[in-house]
């Protein structure tokens, strides 16, 4: 099952085009989740940025969850995606079930490869069905953050775009809360925007993740 989202950054956000800046240790992320029509699954300082996403598109669009390979829904996904323009966020579980370099070359490449340039990835549970996320990390390169982290920020127009790692330690003590926090006061944004494949409350079969409450609340 797919998720889709996109996203207007009106005038009064202010900001413009410019470019992702990245991470700077804690208690785990979220535990393994169970697809929708699906199996189980087992699964300090600031880097320097990352270049700009040249869109200079007010859209941004967020999708995940798109790995079922050969499913008849991700060419209409990725026709729509095509017509919205702007840039193109990803919150994980993009290639099932494991996140290998194989299974994204067959299972994402076809339908969503075309848009890499305009893309920028969070790591899904899946992911990391390989060991340390490697297929992924190897299929996105620098879209997906710097260090193999899967957790830093892109500049979008007028967004500021946490894109954040829930597999990954995320609570109170981590460096990915406090990387959040200095990002929060290096550069307010009015419309800032923070994305990862888990959510904290959800009423879906998967329930919610309670090991991202520090994070809600900051």
């Amino acid at each position: 099952m797919a998720l889709i989202a996109s996203a207007l950054a009106v005038a009064w956000c202010g900001g413009s085009p410019a470019s992702p800046t990245p991470p700077v240790a804690g208690t785990p992320g979220p535990g393994p989740e169970v697809p929708v029509n699906g199996s189980p699954d087992n699964p300090t300082t600031s880097p320097a940025p990352i270049p700009p996403t040249g869109t200079g598109s007010a859209w941004i669009n967020v999708f995940g969850d798109t790995g079922w390979c050969g499913s008849p829904g991700m060419r209409p996904v990725a026709r729509l995606l095509a017509e919205l323009g702007g840039d193109l966020f990803l919150a994980g579980d993009l290639a099932y079930d494991n996140g290998t370099v194989d299974e994204f070359q067959r299972c994402f490449d076809p339908d969503f490869g075309r848009f890499k340039s305009r893309s920028w990835a969070a790591p899904g549970n899946h992911d990391y069905q390989t060991l340390n996320a490697a297929g992924y990390f190897s299929y996105f390169g620098d879209r997906a953050g710097p260090d193999r982290r899967g957790f830093y920020t892109v500049r979008s127009a007028a967004w500021k775009v946490l894109m954040l790692n829930s597999n990954v330690p995320i609570g109170r003590g981590s460096a990915q809360l406090e990387f959040v926090r200095q990002e929060l006061v290096r550069e307010p944004a009015r419309c800032t925007l923070a994305i990862m494949h888990h959510p904290f409350d959800s009423s879906g079969p998967n329930g919610p993740s309670p090991a991202l409450r520090d994070l809600w609340e900051l």
